[in-house]
């Protein structure tokens, strides 16, 4: 996949109905807007590529 993807909107509750097939997508390089009364609240997706809390481990590096 090249280029950034864009993201797609999804209520809160429809995230939460089923809360593991949004982790599956979201493993697969997906990014979501939840959305509380179709307002955004909160950005959802992978972690970034380069690590950003090295002494957490958090992001992968491409440094490996």
């Amino acid at each position: 996949m090249t280029g950034k993807a864009l993201e797609s909107w999804i209520s809160i509750a429809e995230a939460m109905a089923d809360v593991d097939a949004l982790f599956d997508r979201v493993e697969a390089g997906e990014t979501f807007i939840l959305t509380r009364d179709g307002k955004p609240v909160v950005w959802f997706g992978p972690p970034p590529r380069k690590k950003v809390y090295p002494d957490r481990g958090f992001g992968i590096s491409d440094e490996a």
